[in-house]
Order: structure tokens, then C-alpha cells, then sequence
């Protein structure tokens, strides 16, 4: 398996036959689901995947028409391609592929994949497919190319790695042009980092090493931490503070640089998207973390820099020593910067279900 999937077993099947954003069913999508209902499953892939291939027409809408194709990006819905019988990608084709699935009661994912360089360079590009389950196991299957028996680590036109899987993309890394453009710039500071990461002090680290060097500066009660995806601030300025413990801002608070004296919080800011996660403490004093299917996706993906500041020059805002949050109420210079990334997160992180979609 490459070194830089983003490699999870799915949920449990059942989770994967309900309706995503996308792949709301229509009372046409189940007419057309029990019409290509076959006697046994892998029957009814086929027929299916048949359907899809032979009378659904393709329109290379990236090349006609770019902008419009960039507006529509994984934007069109299961009835929107179904009405229109043309399908713009393999985006289109997966998310009418797994809608009809589900429809005949079979569970099927949307799987994200990102294409590879075999010899470890970067390359553009990526393809969607779907894995069902069928025989008691997840199989993968290409509905707009190769069908059943797919293998995106041995495909002619990849090797892959997945990215996500989700039940369509609007619930996914990469749910707009925009998003994916995002993905494939920071898939090309991973393959430069080549996964090996590089100090202030010049010492090189594996992943997971950032962690241990930071936990070992934590016990020392010198030093206080503050999280960032900005790379290289040699001065970090004063601005709102921000209460750690809900993530609010100080509207009526001094201007300050926030910090905390626990180096997993700032690891966890570091990498993970902040409007999608959650921090805490229980009673006694042990932190929890929680974030969604996604930010931990985008948190594979992401180089994160924890900022080692001198604790002198801080005081806690709850008034404990074992508050979350602290500041100055000065600029201050980093002792030292530790880049990290996903292996150097919490050991244990909650996940967070998406909100239910409003009918």
C-alpha cells in the first residue's frame, strides 16, 4: 500500500444505504433501480454498470466548455444526471452508480482517489469509483470503467490513493473545483516533504517524532504551545484573543497572543480544520478531542507548525495553571517551530457526525 493513502474500512453497511445530499432517491431513481434489478446482487451491479455505460451519454465537458464544466464540478444530483441521461465524468457516473445500489438495497460508497507517480513523484489528477458490499466484503468496482474486480492500487490508468469515502461528495474532501485544486496543491507539499520533516534547529524527523519532542517540551513547565498552518512566523502578533475552551473570541478581551500548556491542543489546531472540531477537558483534567470525517481527511493531508513559546510571558485566562488557554499581552518570537502531521495527533479523537440534512 503506498505510504500516503488515506486507507479506512467503511462504516458498517447499512450506514452506506442512506441518502447523501447528492444521491437523494426520486421516485424515477427507483423505477429505474427495479427495473435493473437483477436475481442476485452481482447481477444487478452489472446490469446496472451496463446501463451507465451503454445508454448514458458521456460529454467531455472539461474540454468543451471549462468553466462551465469547473461550475458543475460534483455539483449535479443523482435525478439531475438521471434526467438528462449524460453523465460528465466519473464524479457523475459513481454518484448515479451508487444512488441506484442503494435503491435495490445494496450498500455502496464513493470513494475519492488521487492518482500516483510509481516512482514517487508527483502526478495530477483522480478518479472516483465505488466500493459495495456484496459476499460479506467491500469490493471495489469502476462503474465508468473497468466494472467489478477494480484494484486502484494496480488500475492502468492510476495507481490510486484513496482519499475519501463518503456516501457522495458533497460530503467528501473534494466537493467543488475549488476543493479538489486544494487537494492536488497540497498533495505536492506532501510528495515534496516527502513525508520527512525538518525542525528551526535543523534536526530531520519522522512522523510521530513532533509529538514526542513537543510532549517532551510540555513536561518541562517552560515553555507554552500555539498551533498553526501558517509555516515560518517569526513573530507571532497580538490580535483577539480567543477562549480555547469554546473557541470564541474575547470580543471585549485586551489584544493578546493565545497559547496553551498542553501540546496536543496545539497540534490538534494545527492540522485540524477548526470549524468542523472540538476540544475539552472532563472533571479531571484529562483532554478530549473530536473532529468530522472530513477534517480528519483534510488533517492527512495537512502540515501543521506548533510554535514553542516561552511560558514566563503568559498567564492562564481561566486564572488555573490548568487552563486551556493563555496569553501575552506582547508579540512574541517562537523558542523554537515543530512542524507536525497526522501521525503526531491525539491517540484519541472522537468522530463527529455530519449534521442530518433538513427535508
Amino acid at each position: 500500500m503506498n505510504p500516503f493513502e488515506i486507507h479506512q474500512t467503511p462504516k458498517t453497511p447499512d450506514d452506506y444505504l442512506h441518502e447523501g445530499k447528492l444521491t437523494k432517491l426520486t421516485n424515477e431513481l427507483r423505477d429505474k433501480s427495479k427495473e435493473l434489478q437483477g436475481n442476485t446482487p452481482q447481477e444487478t451491479i452489472l446490469r446496472v454498470i451496463e446501463f451507465i455505460q451503454h445508454k448514458i451519454k458521456f460529454q467531455n465537458l472539461e474540454k468543451e466548455d471549462h468553466e462551465q464544466w469547473k461550475r458543475v464540478f460534483r455539483s449535479r444530483s443523482a435525478q439531475e444526471i438521471l434526467e438528462s441521461m449524460t453523465t460528465y465524468g466519473c464524479s457523475d457516473v459513481t454518484i448515479l452508480f451508487v444512488t441506484l445500489l442503494r435503491s435495490a438495497g445494496i450498500p455502496a460508497t464513493f470513494v475519492d482517489g488521487k492518482r500516483l507517480d510509481p516512482n514517487g513523484g508527483y502526478r495530477s489528477g483522480g478518479h472516483a469509483w465505488s466500493r459495495v458490499w456484496m459476499d460479506d466484503e467491500w469490493q471495489e468496482v469502476d462503474p465508468s470503467g473497468s466494472g467489478m474486480g477494480f484494484d486502484h492500487e494496480k488500475a492502468s490508468h492510476g495507481p490510486y490513493a484513496i482519499l475519501s469515502e463518503s456516501l457522495d461528495p458533497s460530503d467528501s474532501v473534494m466537493n467543488s473545483y475549488e476543493a479538489w485544486v486544494e487537494v492536488e496543491q497540497a498533495w505536492k507539499k506532501k510528495i515534496a516533504n516527502k513525508l520527512r520533516l525538518e525542525d528551526a534547529d535543523g534536526a530531520r524527523r519522522e512522523p510521530g517524532e513532533g509529538k514526542k519532542l513537543l510532549h517532551e517540551l510540555e513536561v518541562s513547565n517552560q515553555y507554552v504551545f500555539h498551533g498553526s498552518p501558517i509555516p515560518n512566523i517569526q513573530e507571532l502578533k497580538l490580535s483577539q484573543s480567543e477562549d480555547l475552551s469554546s473557541g470564541r473570541l474575547e470580543i471585549d478581551g485586551p489584544l493578546s497572543v493565545t497559547a496553551s500548556p498542553y501540546a496536543d491542543i496545539a497540534i490538534f489546531r494545527a492540522l485540524a480544520n477548526q470549524d468542523a472540531t472540538q476540544f475539552g477537558s472532563d472533571e479531571e483534567g484529562h483532554l478530549n478531542f473530536g473532529a468530522s470525517q472530513k477534517a480528519l481527511d483534510l488533517a492527512k493531508l495537512n502540515v501543521g507548525y506548533v510554535y514553542v513559546l516561552e511560558r514566563s510571558d503568559f498567564t492562564p485566562m481561566g486564572g488555573s495553571e490548568k487552563s486551556m488557554g493563555w496569553r501575552a499581552i506582547k508579540s512574541q518570537k517562537p523558542v523554537r517551530i515543530v512542524r507536525v502531521v497526522f501521525d503526531d495527533l491525539p491517540d484519541v479523537i472522537k468522530l463527529l457526525k455530519p449534521k442530518p440534512l433538513t427535508k
